[in-house]
């Protein structure tokens, strides 16, 4: 399952994404890859910007630990 986040992100590199969500690219990468879920202060930013809900986020963090 593609992460909601990868998947916004498109043809955007992890530098051009990040800076319209606030992030460096380093963090930007471990959301994109589950290895850490964003922070709530993230949050509003993030379903702001992109449209994705902090629970769409939760949702597919908890099916990637399932696989």
């Amino acid at each position: 399952m593609t992460n909601p986040l990868k998947a916004w992100r498109g043809e955007r590199t992890q530098d051009e994404a990040g800076e319209l969500l606030g992030v460096d690219s380093m963090t930007l990468s471990r959301w994109e890859r589950g290895v850490h879920l964003p922070r709530k202060k993230h949050w509003a930013k993030i379903e702001e910007v992109t449209g994705i809900t902090p629970s769409t986020l939760v949702e597919h963090m908890k099916a990637e630990l399932v696989q």
